[in-house]
Parts: C-alpha cells; sequence; structure tokens
C-alpha cells in the first residue's frame, strides 16, 4: 500500500475546503437572491403591519380627543364653570374630530397641516381655559388629564413616523413584486 505524503494530504484537504466554501457561498447567494424577492406572504405580513401601525396610531389620536373631553367635564362638574365657554370648547374637540384626515386623505398634505395647526389650537385653548381655573391647580385629575393631552399628542406624531416607514417597507416590496394584487399605501411624506 502507497503512502500519501503529507503535503498532498494537506494540499487535496485545502482543495475539498476550498470547493465546500465556494459551494456554501453560491448556495448563500442563491438565498440571498431569492431573499430580496419578496413573497407574497412577505407582502401580506409588511401590509399587516402597515395596518397595525395605523390603527394604534388613530387610538393614540382618538385618546387624545377622550382626555379633551375628560378635561372639559372636569370643569363642568365643578362650581368654575362657564357653560358657554365649555360648550364651546366641547363643539371645538368634535369639530376637530370631525376634519381629523383618513388614510386616504394623508396624501393632501395641506390638508394634515391644517389639521395639525387646528389640532395645536384646539389643545391649547382647552389647556390655557382649564389651567387658569382657581381649581385646576387643587386638581390632580385636571393635572393627569393635561398630561395625558400632552403625551397623546406627541405619541401621534412618533406612531406617524412609525406607520410611513412600515407603508415605505410594503411599497417598496410592493414595486419589487409587480404581480401581487395589492394597491401602494398612501403616507405622510411624499416620495
Amino acid at each position: 500500500m502507497k503512502m500519501i505524503s503529507p503535503f498532498f494530504r494537506y494540499a487535496l484537504t485545502a482543495t475539498m475546503l476550498t470547493c465546500g466554501l465556494m459551494a456554501c457561498e453560491d448556495k448563500k447567494s442563491q438565498q440571498a437572491t431569492q431573499e430580496t424577492t419578496p413573497k407574497p406572504h412577505t407582502l401580506l405580513q409588511l401590509k399587516h403591519v402597515a395596518d397595525s401601525n395605523w390603527q394604534v396610531m388613530m387610538t393614540s389620536d382618538s385618546q387624545k380627543f377622550n382626555y379633551l373631553h375628560r378635561l372639559v367635564q372636569e370643569v363642568e362638574y365643578s362650581d368654575h364653570q362657564d357653560a358657554p365657554t365649555t360648550k364651546k370648547l366641547h363643539q371645538l374637540i368634535s369639530t376637530l374630530q370631525h376634519s381629523r384626515y383618513d388614510r386616504n386623505g394623508i396624501a393632501d398634505t395641506e390638508k394634515v397641516i391644517v389639521y395639525d395647526s387646528i389640532s395645536q389650537l384646539t389643545i391649547h385653548q382647552v389647556i390655557d381655559y382649564c389651567a387658569d381655573l382657581p381649581i385646576f391647580s387643587t386638581q390632580p385629575t385636571m393635572k393627569a388629564l393635561v398630561e395625558g393631552i400632552q403625551e397623546e399628542d406627541a405619541r401621534t406624531l412618533k406612531l406617524r413616523i412609525n406607520y410611513d416607514m412600515s407603508a415605505f417597507d410594503f411599497n417598496e416590496s410592493l414595486e419589487q413584486n409587480p404581480e401581487a394584487k395589492l394597491q401602494p399605501m398612501p403616507t405622510f411624506i411624499q416620495e
């Protein structure tokens, strides 16, 4: 029986290792190509994420309205209310709620800007009215509602960014998969 030299054995092992690594690299590149082409289930998952982000954002914005109405109600429960003013504040909040954009409306940047401006004015009017009342400093519920309004307002803006990012991901994947029977999602930031 003939012995294999250590050099030959080393060269053979190195060659086999190289071939194995090349095969793995080829397989990895094929997988990478397959992974960059979005699959229908991936598109549906991206759509679900964007839909969920939209819903969370709208819930946060609705909570802001609930807190605003509740703050005015706290004033109404006290002996320090001015009935015409509280009625006007409730109407302002309701008008704001009805002027809120829907998902298709966010393509109209002007409408979103107007809504944001009216929203800030309404929030400041309600908070300023309540904070100027003598009972405000003794009412922890009112203070908590004011904090809640401010937190939800800031949170809604952050959630818009989350929605836009997920909608952009979905739209980008949709462009890479033209045979999908889905429509692109509107975004706050127009491309």
